[in-house]
């Protein structure tokens, strides 16, 4: 029996930014929470960074739980000329 089912993804940037996407019928069942601690696991870092957009009460929520602090909220303006 193949047991190969996408539920979302996660990564770990060489900046320490960590990214996680769970489709939504896969969240609010551990599985974003057991993927951020093996990759921590397998990925010993001094710290780890997540950009979250401040609408996404979730994913806040989500990384505040797991031991994450807000630092700082960030703007960017590209420059196309």
């Amino acid at each position: 029996q193949n047991l190969d089912i996408d539920v979302g993804s996660i990564y770990l940037t060489k900046n320490n930014e960590i990214g996680i996407f769970l489709i939504k019928k896969n969240q609010s069942k551990g599985i974003g929470v057991n993927a951020l601690k093996l990759l921590m696991k397998k990925n010993l870092k001094v710290r780890y960074l997540a950009n979250v957009n401040p609408k996404n009460k979730k994913s806040i929520e989500f990384f505040k739980k797991n031991g994450f602090k807000l630092i700082q909220h960030t703007y960017e303006l590209e420059n196309n000329n």
